[in-house]
């Protein structure tokens, strides 16, 4: 990583992107019930809208628990996505926000050998293939704001698929 600024050090790991006016907004979700539980079910929703054709409910492979689901729910959402096309990512994770944007290049130096690393590998080669800019922004869960409703609601449908 440089000795240069935050930006300048993450565009190592992501590249530069060259886009960034008329962002999409997106929502986006992961669910566990019984987390940390063998008989857990992980699900992550994504949502662009009411009634979207885009919006959708996955099932999450492999381990089974939240942060997963979460970082699942991010890797949904890029592959749906042009990479011409500007996203503002809504999301209730503190992980999913402090792993791309504060902790990817200890993540990357550990050879991607931490929590769920598999996902956050191909989610940072989906980022590199981008030209436009994804924007992470922070709501709180569970606190009435619309599109993080309606994405958690898709979450927990896709835990069940």
């Amino acid at each position: 990583m440089s000795t240069g600024s935050t930006e300048d050090g993450l565009s190592e790991i992501y590249g530069r992107a060259t886009k960034s006016a008329n962002a999409r907004h997106v929502w986006i979700d992961g669910s566990c019930t019984d987390n940390g539980k063998p008989r857990a079910r992980a699900g992550a929703g994504v949502y662009w809208g009411h009634s979207s054709q885009r919006n959708c409910a996955e099932r999450v492979p492999g381990p089974q628990r939240n942060n997963r689901a979460e970082h699942v729910a991010f890797v949904v959402m890029l592959l749906q996505t042009p990479p011409d096309v500007p996203i503002r990512v809504y999301t209730d994770s503190e992980n999913v926000i402090h792993t791309y944007c504060h902790w990817i290049a200890q993540c990357k130096a550990l050879d991607w050998r931490c929590a769920n690393g598999d996902v956050i590998a191909y989610a940072v080669d989906l980022l590199r293939k981008r030209d436009a800019a994804v924007e992470l922004c922070w709501v709180k869960g569970h606190s009435g704001e619309v599109g993080n409703e309606a994405a958690d609601l898709l979450a927990k449908e896709g835990a069940t698929k």
